[in-house]
């Protein structure tokens, strides 16, 4: 089995053992699996059924585990990452990435200049904000459309307009 992250259990939710749970992705819905695997970035317990999953407008999944009927034993989730199987991950369509594909990608000037390598994505509601590393600093942008000019996985490049990302872009 392959790993793959889909979420992180942030507490126990309740009294009946549900745990709520940050979505880490918007391809794979916790209502259509059948099961998942629980762990840390290394190391992945059991694998664990659920039971019932529901979902709220804010990002976050409530799930209940078979045998896990009760607060104390949601406890022993906490904190925890959840993945499933690779193979089980739908197809995405052309133009759409994974985070973690973009991680470690060297990111351009459209001109042919790099910038730095991507260190991580994080949503913060309106856009993904990437923060690119180089030797001298931390430079954060927002994936937007009129910035990004290209993205070639299998290169692991991303180019940007730089016209466009001297506006937006913090350090």
């Amino acid at each position: 089995m392959t790993p793959f992250l889909i979420g992180q259990v942030l507490k126990p939710q309740g009294i009946k053992g549900e745990l709520k749970v940050k979505c880490l992705c918007d391809v794979v819905s916790f209502a259509e699996i059948d099961s998942i695997f629980v762990g840390e970035e290394n190391k992945l317990l059991n694998e664990q059924k659920i039971k019932n999953a529901r979902l709220n407008e804010k990002g976050f999944a409530y799930l209940q585990l078979l045998g896990v009927d009760d607060r104390n034993s949601a406890e022993a989730f906490k904190d925890k990452l959840i993945f499933i199987d690779e193979e089980n991950v739908p197809k995405l369509e052309d133009g759409v990435f994974f985070i973690k594909d973009l991680i470690g990608c060297e990111v351009f000037f459209d001109g042919g200049e790099k910038i730095g390598i991507i260190s991580s994505i994080d949503d913060f509601g309106s856009a993904d904000v990437i923060t690119v590393k180089n030797e001298n600093k931390e430079l954060r942008f927002p994936h937007l459309e009129k910035i990004v000019k290209e993205i070639n996985i299998d290169k692991k490049q991303f180019i940007v307009i730089k016209e466009e990302f001297n506006q937006v872009v913090v350090d």
